[in-house]
Formats: C-alpha cells, sequence, structure tokens
C-alpha cells in the first residue's frame, strides 16, 4: 500500500515534452506544477534534447535522468516513434527507482508515461497527463500508418488507466466524454484546462484598435489548422475593410503552401509572417489585435481540444472567431464570449470578422465576457487542482 504526506516522497516526472525553453504557455503546465512541488524530492525523466543546465538552474534540487532518446519538434511518425521508444527507455529507469523508494507517486504525459508504467511492471499511484497528440484514436484517423504504433500505444494507455491507484488528466470534456462514450471503460477522469494567465496581459478597447484593424492567427501551421480558409476569406473582408492587416505567427510544414496561396491571391501587403516570437513578444503584441482567429479543419483532434491559442486570444481581450466544435463551445458562447463559425463556409468566416470590426457594442460584449471566463479558469486554478490531484495521490 502506497502511504503518507512525508516531504520525503519522491515524485517521478516523466516529461517527454521539453520544459526549457519553450514557447507559450506549456510553460505553465509544466514548470508551474514544479514550482508547487519544489519542496518535494524530485526526479525528471527527460528526452535526450533537453537542455538539462538550465533545467537544473531552475530546479536546483531536482534529480535528472536524461534518456538517449531525443523528441523531434516535427515530423509526426518521427514524434509519435520517439514517444515510444522514451517510454520504453524511461521503463527501465522506474523500475531501477522503484527498487530504491517504495514512497513514489509517478507524472507523465500520456503514451511514453503509460508504457513506461506498463513496461515496468511497477504498480504505484500515478496522474497521467493526456494531451491531444498521445490519443491513438485521434492519430490513426488521418494517418494510416500510425495505426499499428496506436493500437500498441492504446494498450499501455488503457490498461495502465484502468488501475485503481490511476488517475487520468484530459483538457476538455469533449476528451473525457469521448473516452467514456468509445471504450469499455471508466477510468478515474479529470478535466483540467491548458489555459494560461490572463494577469500577465493588458487589454485595449475597440476604439484605440480601429485604426489599424489587425487580424492574428497564432500556433503550429499544419494542414489541420485550416489557415488557408483565412486566406480565402481576406479578400471578402477587404472589401468591406481595405487597411486589414493578417498576422501569421507561428511556423509549420504548411506555412510555405499558405503563403503561396496569398501572393497568387496578391494579398502580400495584406498578410505579416514573422514566424514564432518569444512569449514575452506575444505577451506586448497580443493586445493589439483586433481579432483572434482559431478556424481549424474538422478532424478528431481539433474537435476534441481547445487550442491554447484561445485562452490567450481571450486574456488578451482579443475577440475569436473559431470552428463550431463541441471543445470550443465549452469556453466560447456564440455571440456572448466569442463567435462560432462553420469551419468549411468561407463566406460565414469573413462575414463575422466583418461584424467585428463594424460593431463596437458587440465587440466590447464579447471582450468582456471572454475575460471573465478565462479569469475563472486561470493558470493559477487549473494548476493548482493538477497539483492538488497529484499530491492526493500521495
Amino acid at each position: 500500500m502506497w502511504s503518507g504526506r512525508s516531504h520525503k516522497t519522491k515524485v517521478i516526472f516523466n516529461v517527454r515534452e521539453p520544459i526549457l525553453p519553450i514557447r507559450g504557455s506549456l510553460t505553465f503546465r509544466i514548470n508551474k506544477i514544479l514550482e508547487k512541488m519544489e519542496s518535494y524530492d524530485l526526479l525528471l525523466q527527460l528526452p535526450l534534447n533537453q537542455e538539462p543546465e538550465i533545467v537544473h538552474q531552475t530546479y536546483c534540487n531536482a534529480q535528472l535522468m536524461r534518456t538517449k532518446v531525443p523528441i523531434p519538434r516535427t515530423g509526426i511518425l518521427t514524434k509519435y516513434v520517439a514517444s515510444l521508444l522514451f517510454g520504453f527507455e524511461t521503463a527501465n529507469m522506474l523500475s531501477k527507482e522503484a527498487r530504491k523508494s517504495s514512497n513514489c507517486v509517478f507524472y507523465g504525459y500520456g503514451a511514453s508515461a503509460a508504457i513506461a508504467l506498463g513496461l515496468s511492471g511497477v504498480r504505484m499511484p500515478c496522474v497521467l497527463d493526456i494531451f491531444e497528440t498521445e490519443l491513438p484514436f485521434v492519430m490513426s484517423e488521418k494517418f494510416a500508418y500510425l495505426r499499428g504504433p496506436g493500437k500498441t500505444i492504446e494498450k499501455y494507455l488503457f490498461s495502465v488507466a484502468n488501475r485503481p491507484e490511476c488517475k487520468i488528466v484530459v483538457l476538455t470534456e469533449a476528451i473525457k466524454n469521448y473516452i467514456l462514450t468509445k471504450y469499455d471503460t471508466s477510468p478515474d477522469i479529470h478535466v483540467i484546462y491548458d489555459t494560461t494567465d490572463p494577469n500577465l496581459f493588458s487589454m485595449q478597447d475597440y476604439d484605440s484598435k480601429i485604426v489599424d484593424p489587425a487580424l492574428i492567427f497564432m500556433g503550429d501551421i499544419y494542414y489541420r489548422d485550416g489557415v488557408d480558409k483565412i486566406i480565402e476569406a481576406l479578400p471578402i473582408v477587404i472589401k468591406e475593410v481595405p487597411n486589414i492587416k493578417l498576422y501569421l505567427l507561428g511556423d509549420g510544414p504548411d506555412r510555405s503552401r499558405v503563403l503561396d496561396i496569398s501572393h497568387r491571391m496578391g494579398l502580400e501587403k495584406h498578410v505579416a509572417a514573422p514566424g514564432w516570437l518569444p512569449f514575452k513578444d506575444v505577451i506586448r503584441l497580443l493586445p493589439k489585435m483586433m481579432i483572434g482567429l482559431a478556424p481549424g479543419s474538422p478532424m478528431l483532434m481539433n474537435k476534441l481540444v481547445i487550442p491554447r491559442k484561445v485562452f490567450e486570444y481571450m486574456s488578451a481581450g482579443v475577440v475569436t472567431v473559431a470552428s463550431n466544435f463541441e471543445a470550443n463551445r465549452e469556453v466560447i458562447i456564440n455571440n456572448e464570449s466569442g463567435l462560432l463559425v462553420n469551419p468549411l463556409n468561407v463566406e460565414e468566416f469573413a462575414e463575422s470578422i466583418v461584424r467585428l470590426l463594424s460593431d463596437k457594442k458587440l465587440y466590447n460584449h464579447l471582450q468582456f465576457k471572454a475575460r471573465k471566463i478565462v479569469e475563472e479558469l486561470s493558470v493559477e486554478r487549473e494548476i493548482g487542482r493538477l497539483t492538488n490531484l497529484i499530491m492526493s495521490a500521495m
């Protein structure tokens, strides 16, 4: 039996994602947990390409265990296989650590963490934090070549998830409902949003932004993100608002294709694509933007997950136009805290943008309501719930 709340309890973090440096508010999800638990005996299992000196400077009391496997930032199949290998390698580490100390609790990310626990044969209190890209049914939906690895992940994920000592964390109610509906299983599932800190962002009102109105899209630029729909909608918006500007903050495999489309359509003067910016620059720039865009193609991943940028838009007073998906509806109430549109209807997308640009009263109403929602779902609240969940497993 695992027992005790002593600070001698060792907390093992199986952190497949890089901790530092990292862009955006994922920093909060990992770093905030570690900050809140710094008085505990921490052991971090990290990939080869993590920068250990930065981690050690930040968490000087933590013990570091690095694998021989790096986790690439791009390449879906490569990253998927690397996650499997990371799980295999950390399983051996976990077995050795469990033999040293009987008073441990395990926290890790989805697939690789489940594999580590499953292969090690170790039974200890655990919290599995499942990100959308870890879900086998999400990835194998689009890529047939991932169905084999997907089945392996699925096997370990749900064998561990159904253990009585295991708690599952997901990003949305939509994911929770999908798992409970699709699988003949009833694990202990908790919804903890991948949100941000609204206090980081100032807010600017309609009048200060309408002089030079700007749209923004932030994030990875993949086929699934629907950035091409933004480009297609832009000429319709320009007819009504000739001085509109679109900023694409991010990068990805589809960035070149999207920019080629904009050039062919003669939109060079209206589209700026600076790539990724440091998060401190995002904090400064974002409040100046008029409308935040989160289109997304109608695939399962997008339907189940709220993009992190939506929380950032709402925090910065940037009114959001997003696809009308189940997960988005958890925080975006149509005509109350943002606008929801058909992801395949370019005209509806453009009309929603023009409507916001031309209706000051509506804009201010949505801006205020959105900010109230993210204040209630602040990172302090959500990470507080997550750390309490980890400590409750001790």
